[in-house]
């Protein structure tokens, strides 16, 4: 096997071993190859990047201004206890959790976009009137709440409005309304902060004055059991003739100093000590008990830290280690949750969607829970208040038994301090809980101020829709990006090959060569009115005759190259060019071919095979095209069959001749077999211009008797399923491969800057400028 690269009649072309292929397997997308992308499809990108910019332009011409104001309220932190004298002192929980705060916070933004305050803004203002609003209402002149579809609508577009946001990291919460009048943008803004402080002011204070309501009921009575204490002391003190008298001994004492016998009076003292707390116990727990059947959670978590409930410490249901307290307190706080993604999803999808129906069903389990657990609570305060009363009954029978041995000892003495005992105890009772009632009436005022206005919505100056410069950067950005993503899907869902990297992933077939790109359509030559040689070419895309200095003719000559500088096993004399589907180059690439080895003093036949469509008369000026067709039919011995090129001396050519009724049987014919072997002798290359391979069987037949075959693929035409099924066919015929030649590729592709010959490129070459298109 020679070693040089000289090149002889009897030297050959090799054709590709299995275990010299390219492998199959998909390298990893680099950034060059999305480079090569962007490079191939900088049209669309730039097309959509335009229309980006146009269209937010226009969006700025035609968007309707429209005005926002924004509302600051605070929200203070709640107060553990009744808001008594210590509150007003500013002195607040140090128990309350971040996470308390928040759900308070989140609580406060659903109120605040809540229905009812949206349907009192929109009446107080009469929203309806003025735009946008007043296209919703066509004319109904019914009152709000008395036409629910049209009220729905209202909603809808007053929260569309609204922005109820919260200020990470503190108490603020700031509300802001879009309208297309500014002063009115400020009017619904500060409607809203004024509307939800109402709201907010009357059900707490309703809800904190439910017990002081009942407390002032007990109070009347008790102001009652005072007169009828003291009636008694007096009247008492008439009837034993100790007027005037006053016993020794307070109510916080425990003996008298005039008695002889003081321990049964002591006694009896300290059972009225007793009596007096198991009655304020009593009533405390009255108190609850009366607060629970209200059935309202929020009474029943405020009166927990009421200063009653506190005297109580840890004997009563309300006290904070109560797990049920504890749980109605957590479960309140999921109700708030709820509510605020009812509210959200409400204003995201509508009444009717299926996550709304959820987010209602679990609303309504956990009203039934909490309804559950203040049943549970309530039992347990009835049970308190059953046994403080039980317990001040079982005091008031051992009082009795101890008025008995008193009254033995000292009847009138002790009768008379057991009736001011008794007074004081009325009197200190009333007092007490008349102080408790006020401090709850007060801190019922002070709980309804918990929400701060700290800056109301102003009157906009500027409108708040997006400045023309912003509009078109978002524009600008919105369309490089759908034009980057259009530009990738379509290279995606282009199945054509453009670069050779995209035939190494189909096929394993050695890749020998790269042909640029030029103008399919290409100027005549100038004839100046002379006739030219018969067999000369006439063509401009003969390269290597007209232009041998260009840069294509050096792509053909590196063809060549490749084909002779190939491992080689076997020789291979008859080449078969072929090619899927018309168009795709492969008579071009043929003739450049043979004649880029009759060049190097090479005896080469070029064969126009494709009868159905001949391509020599295109590109070599013949008067009479005896050719193939006419030796096969046996019109013509194959000498006249031949022709010599007046352009290269050592290249002849065997047109196709006279079109045939049945080139395929003609091709398959015992007499184009023997030929072949004939021209084999006769010729060191024959090349074989072979009919598309796709759309004949003329082609796989040639491909068959060659010696071997080059395959042409068309750059941007050609598809990779074209290509498997071109590989599939010649594959079925046994048919021996060269290699795979790649035509008219794209110079300015992004990693291929070898090929190119341009205003940036070398000019190497030299190309003679009577060839450009």
């Amino acid at each position: 096997m020679p070693s040089d690269l000289s090149i002889s009649s009897k030297a050959g072309l090799a054709f590709s071993e299995p275990e010299d292929f390219c492998s199959h397997s998909r390298r990893d997308m680099e950034l060059r190859d999305v480079l090569q992308i962007l490079q191939r499809r900088k049209f669309i990108v730039l097309l959509l990047f335009v229309l980006g910019i146009v269209l937010g332009g226009a969006s700025g011409l035609f968007a309707a201004r429209e005005f926002s104001s924004t509302a600051t309220v605070e929200v203070n932190k709640q107060q553990e206890n009744a808001l008594g004298l210590r509150d007003l002192s500013g002195n607040s929980s140090a128990s309350a959790t971040i996470d308390d705060l928040n759900n308070d916070l989140l609580t406060q933004q659903a109120v605040i976009m809540s229905d009812n305050i949206a349907m009192r803004v929109i009446e107080k203002l009469r929203l309806y009137k003025y735009p946008p609003y007043l296209s919703l209402m066509n004319g109904d002149d019914a009152k709000l709440g008395q036409a629910p579809l049209r009220d729905d609508k209202l909603l809808r577009m007053f929260k569309s409005r609204l922005n109820v946001s919260l200020v990470k990291g503190t108490r603020l919460i700031e509300i802001t309304y879009r309208d297309p009048d500014p002063v009115r943008s400020s009017q619904v803004a500060n409607a809203i902060v004024d509307s939800y402080m109402t709201d907010y002011t009357q059900s707490r204070f309703q809800a904190s004055t439910k017990a002081s309501s009942w407390l002032a009921t007990q109070l009347a009575d008790l102001k009652n059991k005072v007169a009828e204490s003291q009636t008694k002391v007096e009247k008492y003190q008439q009837e034993s003739g100790l007027v005037g008298m006053s016993m020794t001994g307070h109510p916080g004492d425990a003996g008298l100093m005039t008695s002889a016998n003081s321990i049964p009076v002591e006694r009896l003292i300290e059972l009225n000590h007793d009596l007096t707390s198991a009655e304020v116990s009593r009533i405390a727990k009255e108190a609850v008990y009366r607060t629970t059947q209200t059935q309202d959670p929020d009474a029943v978590l405020g009166s927990k830290s009421s200063t009653l409930a506190q005297s109580l410490g840890a004997d009563t249901v309300l006290s904070p280690g109560n797990p049920d307290v504890a749980l109605l307190q957590q479960l309140r706080q999921q109700q708030g949750q709820l509510q605020v993604q009812i509210v959200a999803a409400a204003s995201k999808y509508g009444e009717r969607n299926p996550i709304l129906i959820r987010l209602h069903d679990q609303e309504t389990a956990q009203a039934e829970q909490i309804q559950t657990e203040m049943g549970r609570i309530r039992a347990q305060a009835k049970n308190d208040f059953t046994m403080a009363s039980l317990a001040t009954s079982a005091i008031r029978g051992r009082i009795a038994a101890q008025e008995q041995q008193v009254q033995n000892i000292s009847a009138k003495s002790d009768q008379l301090l057991l009736l001011q005992q008794e007074a004081n105890s009325n009197r200190n009772l009333y007092q007490d809980l008349y102080t408790k009632l006020q401090e709850a009436t007060v801190a019922a005022g002070i709980n309804a101020s918990k929400v701060t206005p700290v800056d109301p919505g102003r009157v906009p100056v500027q409108p708040s829709s997006l400045r023309e410069l912003t509009r078109l950067e978002m524009g600008g950005a919105l369309g490089l990006i759908c034009g980057l993503l259009s530009a990738c899907l379509w290279d995606y869902s282009d199945e054509s090959i453009s670069t050779p990297a995209q035939i190494a992933e189909v096929t394993s077939i050695r890749m020998l060569g790269v042909i640029p790109d030029f103008p399919s359509k290409r100027k005549p030559l100038p004839t100046n009115g002379a006739r030219m040689s018969i067999g000369a070419a006439t063509s401009p895309n003969a390269w290597l005759v007209h232009a041998p200095q260009s840069h294509i003719s050096e792509a053909y000559r590196g063809l060549r190259t490749a084909l002779l500088v190939s491992k080689r096993d076997t020789t291979a004399t008859v080449v078969a060019v072929l090619s899927g589907a018309p168009q795709e180059g492969k008579s071009s690439t043929c003739f450049n071919t043979a004649s880029a080895f009759a060049i190097q003093g090479n005896r080469v036949l070029y064969v126009d095979a494709d009868m159905r469509r001949p391509f020599e008369g295109r590109i070599v000026d013949w008067p009479e095209r005896k050719g193939l067709s006419d030796y096969l039919s046996g019109s013509v011995p194959l000498t006249e069959a031949i022709h010599r090129s007046a352009d290269v001396d050592s290249l002849s050519i065997l047109p196709a001749g006279a079109i045939p009724k049945n080139p395929a049987e003609l091709i398959g014919s015992l007499r184009f077999r023997q030929m072949l072997d004939q021209l084999r002798k006769q010729y060191d290359y024959v090349f074989l211009d072979s009919p598309p391979l796709l759309l004949v069987a003329d082609g796989q037949m040639l491909s068959l008797y060659a010696d071997g075959y080059l395959l042409v693929l068309r750059a941007g035409k050609t598809t990779k399923s074209a290509l498997r099924s071109s590989l599939s066919v010649l594959e079925n015929s046994r048919a021996r491969p060269l290699g795979v030649v790649l035509n008219g590729m794209n110079t300015r592709v992004v990693g291929y800057p070898m090929y190119r010959n341009d205003k940036k490129g070398s000019n190497y070459y030299g190309e003679t400028p009577q060839f450009q298109a």
